[in-house]
Parts: C-alpha cells; sequence; structure tokens
C-alpha cells in the first residue's frame, strides 16, 4: 500500500482514506486556505495543487472527473460526470462543486 504525506501540512504517512480524512478534518493549512489554488504562489514547500477551482476554469471535455464539493455541510471528494450541458451529475446533479480534477491514470497491471 502505497502512502501518502499532505500536499499543505507535510504530516507523513497516510494511505489515502487516511488523507481524505485528514484534509477534511485535521490538517489546520488545508482548513484555513478558502482557495486551495491560492496555495499555489504563496512561499511553501508544498507542490501545486492539481486542483482547479470552478470560478477559474470548467473541463473542456466531457467526462469523468474527481471533484471536491461542500454537501450537507460537510466537504467531500468524490468523482462526477461532467456533461455536454455543462453540468456535474453522478447520482444526481452536483450544483456546489468548488474544485475538479482530471482522473489519475488507472494502474498498470503486468500480465
Amino acid at each position: 500500500m502505497e502512502m501518502k504525506n499532505c500536499p499543505f501540512c507535510g504530516e507523513e504517512g497516510m494511505d489515502l482514506v487516511g488523507l481524505k480524512f485528514h484534509l477534511l478534518n485535521h490538517c489546520t493549512v488545508f482548513e484555513s486556505t478558502k482557495d486551495v489554488v491560492s496555495l499555489m504562489g504563496k512561499n511553501t514547500r508544498a507542490p501545486a495543487s492539481p486542483w482547479v477551482s470552478v470560478k477559474d476554469r470548467l473541463p473542456d471535455v466531457i467526462g469523468h472527473y474527481l471533484i471536491f464539493l461542500s454537501y450537507c455541510g460537510s466537504k467531500q471528494i468524490s468523482w462526477a460526470f461532467y456533461n455536454s450541458e455543462k453540468k456535474w451529475c453522478g447520482e444526481g446533479y452536483y450544483d456546489t462543486v468548488t474544485h475538479w480534477q482530471p482522473l489519475p491514470e488507472p494502474p498498470k497491471e503486468s500480465l
């Protein structure tokens, strides 16, 4: 299992589920940052975020994406389909998407 570090505060050694929980519940750097994209220009050791604010731009291509949204008072990372009507949909329409990013490459399986 690959372990990840928090790209915002640097806390080390979390699996993907632990990293998601950390970001949404414990990372004070992430919590205090209203717009994740604003971290890109600061002098910090954190790498540039792959998240794109919907205020900056929307996808050019119809397809599946990772999304960051607020739902019922909680912040969530999920996936959705961006359709030709320029809407996010999954198990319904998402109108609270704040950020998006392309899906990662699938794992390379050895035959």
